[in-house]
C-alpha cells in the first residue's frame, strides 16, 4: 500500500494531499487505547476508521464551502459549523 500511494523509505511522511492516512491512524491509536484500557468507548476499528472517515470527509467538505464563499465576497465567511447531511461518499 505505501509504495502505491507514493510512500517508500525515502519518503516515510504522507503529504496533507494524503488524507486518507489520517483515519487509519486514529483508528490505530484508538485501537490501541482499548488495548491499554485508555479508552472510555469501545468499538470496532472499522467502526473508529468509518467515523474518522467521515469527519474528514465533513472537514474537506466545510472547507470547500468557505472557500468557495470567500473567493466570491472575501468579507463574507458563512456560518461554516455544520454538518453535511448528505450521504458520505468518497471525494474526487
Amino acid at each position: 500500500m505505501r509504495r502505491e500511494h507514493g510512500l517508500s523509505e525515502e519518503a516515510i511522511l504522507p503529504t496533507m494531499a494524503d488524507w486518507w492516512l489520517v483515519p487509519r491512524v486514529a483508528a490505530d491509536t484508538a485501537m490501541k487505547a482499548q488495548e491499554l484500557g485508555l479508552a472510555r468507548v469501545t468499538t470496532s476499528r472499522d467502526e473508529y476508521l468509518e467515523s474518522a472517515v467521515h469527519r474528514i470527509q465533513d472537514a474537506r467538505r466545510l472547507l470547500l464551502v468557505c472557500w468557495h464563499h470567500s473567493r466570491s465576497s472575501p468579507m463574507f465567511l458563512p456560518n461554516c459549523g455544520g454538518i453535511s447531511t448528505e450521504p458520505h461518499r468518497p471525494l474526487p
